[in-house]
Formats: structure tokens, C-alpha cells, sequence
């Protein structure tokens, strides 16, 4: 959650000393920079709450069995409280593509950031290998053939 991208913009510009310097001359300074911690510290964790719930509800929808949902909940967020999800060879991967176009300015990055991202988990979720994956699975235990 971006809520403030003055913050960001000044520090992208100015870097970290002098953004704070340039945020002191401001009034509200520190609850500017208090609600941007807190918001992008709970973004993560919302996400994973989000992400949960929908899996969730398409397992007990598709009646496959609930507890690979917790299980996968449970080590996203580990990987979440460890910070695990911010491995430099992860963001060289991903973001990439974000990084070149990040002199346009950093709207622009994050655009691009978050669309690939988007594409790649849609791509994930739509793909018929691993639909099959998870339904054959289901099929072989429950011994019922899936229609093609």
C-alpha cells in the first residue's frame, strides 16, 4: 500500500538523510512517517490474510481438503515475519523489468512491477497443468475420473 508516496519520491530523490531533513521542515512529519511504516508493515500481512481466504474458499469449494490452505498460510507468513519474501536474488528476478524503466519515475516501476507480478500469479492460477495437477490428485484418491 503506497499511502504516501511523497515519502518515497523524497527519499528516491534526496536519499534517506536528506529526505529527513527535507521532512523535518514539514509539520506533520512523524505521523507522516509513522503511518507510512505502519501501513507498509500491515500491507504484507493483509495480503496474506486476503490470499488465505480466497484460497480457502476455492478449496472447500472445489471440496479438496482445507488444511493445504493453513499449511501454505502458515509458511507464507513465516517467510513474511523472517523476511524471506525479500531475497535479493528474488528481486533481481521479478523487478527487474521494473528497474529499467525507473528513471520515467517511480510510479512507473511500480506499475510494472505490479502487472508482472499480477500476469505471472493469474498465469498460476488459470494454467490448466496446474488445475490438473491438484484435480487428479483429487480424482486418483477419490477414485472418480475428472471430465476433460
Amino acid at each position: 500500500m503506497l499511502n504516501d508516496i511523497g515519502i518515497i519520491k523524497s527519499i528516491d530523490k534526496y536519499g534517506l538523510e536528506g529526505s529527513l531533513k527535507h521532512l523535518y521542515k514539514e509539520g506533520n512529519y512523524s505521523s507522516r512517517i509513522a503511518y507510512f511504516l505502519i501501513w507498509t508493515n500491515l500491507s504484507g500481512l493483509i495480503g496474506l490474510l486476503f490470499g488465505f481466504l480466497i484460497s480457502l474458499g476455492l478449496t472447500i469449494k472445489k471440496k479438496m481438503f482445507w488444511l493445504n490452505a493453513l499449511i501454505v498460510f502458515i509458511i507464507a507468513l513465516l517467510l513474511n515475519r523472517f523476511g524471506l519474501f525479500h531475497i535479493k536474488i528474488i528481486n533481481t528476478i521479478f523487478f527487474s523489468l521494473g528497474n529499467l524503466v525507473s528513471h520515467f519515475g517511480l510510479e512507473y516501476e511500480f506499475i510494472i512491477n505490479g502487472t508482472i507480478l499480477l500476469t505471472l500469479g493469474l498465469f498460476i492460477f488459470f494454467n490448466k497443468w496446474t488445475n490438473n495437477f491438484a484435480f487428479n490428485y483429487q480424482a486418483k484418491k477419490t477414485n472418480v475420473i475428472p471430465e476433460k
